[in-house]
This record gives C-alpha cells, structure tokens and sequence, in this order.
C-alpha cells in the first residue's frame, strides 16, 4: 500500500521534496528532463516496492510491480527486474514464465556483450529445470559453462583486461555451473562426470562457496 501511495505522489511531485531545493529548481522548466526525471524516480519506486514484496513472500504482487515497470523495455531496472520476476514465477510455480524472463536476459546480455549477466542467466536457467526436476535440460544450460577451460581462462588478456567486477562476476558464475553440473550429474547416474566436475570444482575453487556441498556428492 505504502508503495502505490509513493507512485501516486511521484506522478505529480513536489520537487524539492524528492531533489532538493537546487535541483528542483534545475529542471522545472525544463520540460523533457522533468520527465525524465518523474520515470526515473518512479521506476526506482516501482522495482523497490516488487523487491520488498517478494522478500515478504508475497511474489503475486511482486509480479504486478514488475510487469508495469517492464513495460519500458529500455528501463536501467531492466535485467534486475526480470530476473526478479523470474524467481516471483518460480515462487509461484509458473516455470515456463520464469523461463521466458531469463531467456530474454540470456539474449539480450549475449547481444550486449554483457558476459556475466549471461551466464548468471544461463545459470537461473538450469536452476528451474532443476526446480521441475529436469536434469539432463539443466546440465544443458550449465554444461557450456562448467565445460571452460580454467587454466586457459585465467591466461587469457581479455579475461585479464577486464574489470574486476566483471572479472569475479564471471569466475562466481564459472564455479557455480561447475558445481551444478556435478549435482545434475549425479541425479542422472553419471558418476563419472559427476566425479569429473567435482574434482574441477575442488581444483579451482578450494574455498568455493559450494566446496561443502560438492564434498558430499
């Protein structure tokens, strides 16, 4: 309730109490950064409200924030809110939404060469098929992943150029992968590619997150 109070108030702001006095007065005639300014402002509301819903297990209303807010396709919230829409329809066992939500972040990151939030989405993917106990589509979409070179990987310039936030963002994703390809492995009675990927995820993530719960495959 109090989040569609703030929308409500945001479609004809005081300025100053959301900018200040100074940038309020900046943009009151300037029409186009006005609006602007509005959309920004309620799209941040808008996916905080979705957030808070879904943390209090309440994801039918977070699916009704981010279904309004995703109607701008070119939203900064727009990888943010899918995925968090996506894990609303897996709460509420709409998988094939789910699915949907993270292919659209799978392509769109691929087109913009955004690697990380790629494989943090071919990872969600697998993570639903494990929901729905599909193991061998889940192993498909971990398997490109888990299947990198680590060695190679750590020496190539490229990796080595990029920022240290893409850099761990990616190496998270990598091990993760890594560590869910043993466990679909395991579900689908390939003890040998399950001992395969264990032993990867043991070689190059000795204090992963995950290095308890491979130990026990």
């Amino acid at each position: 309730v109090a989040g569609k109070i703030l929308i409500g108030k945001i479609e004809k702001p005081v300025l100053e109490d959301w900018l200040g006095k100074t940038r309020a007065a900046q943009i009151a005639s300037d029409p186009k950064a006005l609006k602007e300014t509005i959309t920004i402002l309620k799209e941040k509301i808008t996916y905080d409200c979705a957030e808070a819903a879904y943390y209090a297990e309440n994801p039918q209303e977070a699916i009704s924030y981010l279904n309004e807010l995703l109607k701008n396709d070119n939203t900064p919230y727009y990888y943010d809110a899918k995925f968090l829409r996506a894990l609303s329809y897996r709460a509420v066992k709409d998988y094939q939404k789910a699915l949907a939500d993270y292919g659209d972040v799978s392509l769109a990151a691929n087109m913009a060469k955004s690697q990380s939030t790629y494989y943090k989405a071919q990872c969600m993917i697998g993570d639903t098929y494990i929901d729905t106990n599909e193991y061998k589509k889940a192993l498909g979409a971990f398997g490109m992943m888990a299947a990198t070179d680590m060695d190679s990987w750590n020496k190539d310039e490229k990796v080595k150029a990029l920022a240290l936030e893409e850099r761990a963002a990616q190496i998270e994703w990598i091990g993760y992968s890594i560590y869910k390809a043993a466990l679909c492995s395991q579900k689908l009675g390939d003890g040998n590619e399950k001992s395969k990927m264990a032993e990867k995820y043991r070689t190059y993530f000795p204090k992963g997150k995950f290095r308890s719960d491979v130990d026990k495959l």
